[in-house]
């Protein structure tokens, strides 16, 4: 049997998407995703804190996500954690000042609008936005 893996995050857009083409034409998306995780600590307080997650979207479905999301929008990914090739971990970047930095990378394979953030253009809001899934995956 072979391995797999998946990842589901659901949360809201922290940033507006930006698209943009690779030389290859194809659409690439990127945008962001905070999780709130609260805790009790010891004293019994509710500590509030949020884990952010680089969303990159290929294809129809990083169309769709530029078009459609924005920051506010409630969302469901469920795609693969890309990970550091050399540690196994998180992405490990410099900032703008040389820090070292590191990132929860998300490549998205299915995009689930859950309502919540305004649409993006002027115009109705979608009452039902559509369902995206990696088209590669279907067996027609």
């Amino acid at each position: 049997m072979k391995n797999f893996y998946k990842i589901m995050v659901q949360g809201v857009v922290g940033r507006n998407p930006e698209m943009r083409n690779v030389p290859s034409g194809q659409a690439v998306t990127n945008f962001s995703v905070a999780v709130n995780d609260d805790y009790k600590n010891k004293e019994g307080e509710v500590v509030k804190q949020a884990i952010w997650f680089k969303a990159v979207a290929w294809g129809k479905i990083a169309e769709i996500a530029n078009q459609y999301l924005s920051k506010g929008s409630k969302v469901l990914l469920v795609g693969k954690l890309v990970v550091d090739p050399e540690t196994l971990g998180p992405k490990i970047w410099q900032d703008k000042d040389g820090n070292s930095r590191s990132s929860f990378e998300i490549n998205v394979g299915e995009l689930y609008m859950l309502g919540g953030g305004e649409k993006k253009e002027s115009g109705s809001i979608l009452d039902t936005p559509p369902l995206v899934e990696n088209d590669d995956e279907l067996p027609f």
